[in-house]
């Protein structure tokens, strides 16, 4: 096989993954659209079952007199459902949920910040790779 030979053959064998990476992007992208979808008729229907519960309408006004509340009565609602019936332990939940999403996002984010640091390094090292290869292709062929 000559190297031109090889070359066309990772060339092709890249397209090709290139394109099955994007078939299956665009698979996962669909099936999260549709959880989402899914997941948010669920929520939909959770708050409007508490907003049409009495009892939560009348914690609802004691909040909101008492100023502890100022939002809607669906905003409310989701709050209910979001703390487990306004209990500590469903805020002590919702709150640890929070806050392990917010140490994934400051993760993420360290990560994508420090991406192009990652690149400049990958391509440093494949820069000099190259050129220890020159030298020594030259000083094994005598300097031709």
């Amino acid at each position: 096989m000559t190297i031109r030979t090889a070359l066309a053959a990772a060339t092709l064998a890249l397209i090709a993954g290139t394109a099955h990476a994007q078939d299956i992007a665009g698979w996962y992208n669909g099936v999260v659209a549709d959880q989402n979808a899914m997941m948010n008729g669920v929520l939909g229907n959770i708050v409007s079952a508490n907003a049409a519960d009495p009892y939560v309408q009348q914690l609802y006004i004691q909040q909101v007199n008492a100023g502890l509340f100022y939002g809607s009565l669906e905003e409310f609602a989701y709050k209910y459902a979001a703390t487990g019936g306004m209990s500590q332990a469903g805020y002590n939940n919702l709150m640890a949920s929070r806050n392990e999403v917010w140490g994934q996002m400051q993760t993420q984010n360290q990560g994508f910040m420090a991406a192009p640091q990652v690149y400049q390094d990958a391509y440093g090292n494949w820069v000099q790779g190259y050129a220890n290869n020159q030298g020594q292709m030259a000083t094994l062929w005598g300097g031709y």
